[in-house]
């Protein structure tokens, strides 16, 4: 269990070379409230875990404050030496406040997704030494944890304006 601040590529590397069961990141709810740096830090950790295939689950959940209130406790049992390792101190905790560990439900898959290009072109007519013209958009960004991704917005705002661009532009050929 890891906060957002604490994300580094050589602590990544580090619970992957060590066979980590898994990994859970908390983290915020609201991206904005993430510094350049924590973003910036992100994006190399990111990189890493795209760029190769790991046998370490890596999940995801927003930091609630029922987490990281458990968070926190596991944090100071593993610093009062009461625990000899973070797995203990997260049984404890759990077990002190009356949690219980269930797992239930089918493994998890990786995600599949796909990547499309949509290209349009409006040919000048009769012109064709006019110079070309780029507009460009794109609807969201493709990352593990998608509303971290750079430039990731999710609203759609780049599309809808070219798309009306690309109206407006089609009636110059009526």
């Amino acid at each position: 269990l890891m906060s957002m601040g604490e994300i580094s590529v050589d602590r990544m590397k580090e619970l992957i070379e060590n066979k980590a069961g898994s990994i859970l990141i908390a983290i915020p709810e609201d991206p904005s409230s993430l510094t350049k740096d924590e973003i910036d830090n992100w994006n190399e950790v990111e990189e890493v875990l795209m760029e190769q295939a790991i046998d370490t689950s890596v999940y995801f959940t927003y930091q609630k404050p029922e987490l990281m209130s458990i968070y926190h406790e596991v944090r100071t049992a593993l610093n009062s030496d009461h625990a000899a390792t973070a797995a203990a101190a997260l049984g404890n905790v759990f077990h002190s406040n009356g949690y219980q560990i269930v797992t239930y439900g089918t493994a998890p898959a990786p995600a599949k997704s796909s990547l499309f290009t949509i290209q349009g072109k409006l040919l000048s007519q009769g012109r064709e030494t006019n110079p070309s013209i780029a507009i460009v958009a794109h609807f969201d960004s493709y990352g593990i944890a998608p509303h971290l991704a750079k430039s990731a917005n999710g609203n759609g705002s780049g599309v809808a304006a070219l798309l009306e661009i690309a109206r407006l532009l089609s009636k110059l050929y009526k």
